[in-house]
């Protein structure tokens, strides 16, 4: 016996709309860096002292951020160089000390740097 095709029209706004109850859990987390200044001290021997503040604001739950540092650079015929470059700190905006994870990974120096849910505004612990 042959059944004749159903007419998905009907179910196609049902379906956009349980689309979109499933996504809006998404909408609710983003982060920005709102501020972001650094200060370059040069030292007589060559090397430098970095000083980044960034200012990030998180809208829902995360553990934190990463920065990723170029560490290679590609030079003339072929040669490469590489930026020695060691994480003295890492601290919040008060100087306390913040737990971070330091890698190195195609050619970039990578720092996972933990935020404390008491540094995000709206975050419980």
């Amino acid at each position: 016996m042959l059944r004749a095709a159903r007419n998905p029209e009907p179910l196609r706004p049902l379906l956009l709309l349980l689309l979109l109850l499933c996504s809006v859990p998404a909408w609710g987390r983003s982060w920005s860096i709102s501020n972001y200044t650094d200060t370059i001290v040069l030292n007589e021997d060559g090397s430098a002292v970095v000083m980044e503040r960034i200012t990030a604001d998180f809208v829902g739950a995360y553990n934190g951020i990463i920065r990723r540092i170029p560490i290679e650079y590609p030079g003339p015929h072929g040669s490469n160089y590489t930026l020695f470059l060691d994480v003295l700190r890492v601290q919040d905006g008060e100087s306390r000390d913040l737990e971070h994870k330091i890698s190195t990974q195609s050619g970039f120096r990578k720092i996972k740097i933990f935020v404390p849910a008491r540094l995000i505004p709206g975050a419980t612990s």
